[in-house]
């Protein structure tokens, strides 16, 4: 009977031990599924860093992309006007220019100013009507030219200013051009009257 006794003790220690030890293994089981759980949790945050990086990398580049391009409109705007500026200045303030407008007018004058996009004109003169060309010779034969502020419903005077993008163009009047001799013509008439 001792023997029975001491192999149902050993049984029961034996027991004892494997339950503790299968207590011991599921709870490192049990550990070791939350950390993978946690290392989950850790890679997927890590996951979603890398995307939101890349997504603030793609939007600082189309910004960046974005500013580049206005810069470089900026600088062709720039470049323009400078080059809008030097021509009228390498032409000479004192002489009448051709001013072409998009909106299709026309005007003579002096260029008194260039400054801030704008052109001011003096001594202004226009084409009253149609010029009239002589086919066969592709001259003017006649025309009317008006002194800008000598009309009778004359508003602004003899200074217009101008923004420089109604500007299609501006040349330098010949001084053996009909309407440069008919401007000259017109100085020795009293203002008002067309230059014939």
């Amino acid at each position: 009977m001792k023997a029975k006794v001491i192999i149902i003790v050993l049984a029961l220690v034996l027991l004892g031990v494997s339950g503790f030890l299968w207590f011991k293994i599921d709870g490192k089981n049990t550990q070791i599924e939350l950390l993978n759980s946690k290392l989950e949790g850790v890679q997927n945050k890590l996951d979603q860093a890398q995307r939101e990086k890349t997504k603030l990398e793609d939007t600082y580049k189309k910004q960046i992309d974005d500013l580049k391009a206005q810069g470089e409109i900026a600088q062709t705007q720039i470049e323009a006007k400078l080059k809008f500026s030097s021509e009228i200045i390498s032409r000479g303030p004192a002489d009448y220019k051709t001013v072409k407008l998009t909106n299709g007018e026309t005007y003579y004058g002096v260029i008194k100013n260039y400054s801030g996009g704008v052109v001011t004109l003096n001594d202004i003169f226009y084409i009253q009507g149609f010029l009239d060309f002589d086919k066969a010779s592709t001259t003017m034969s006649s025309f009317s030219l008006i002194k800008k502020g000598s009309e009778p419903d004359a508003i602004s005077g003899d200074q217009l200013s101008i923004n420089d993008s109604s500007i299609v163009s501006i040349a330098t009047l010949s001084p053996a051009s009909k309407i440069y001799q008919a401007i000259g013509e017109y100085k020795k008439y009293s203002p008002g009257q067309p230059a014939q």
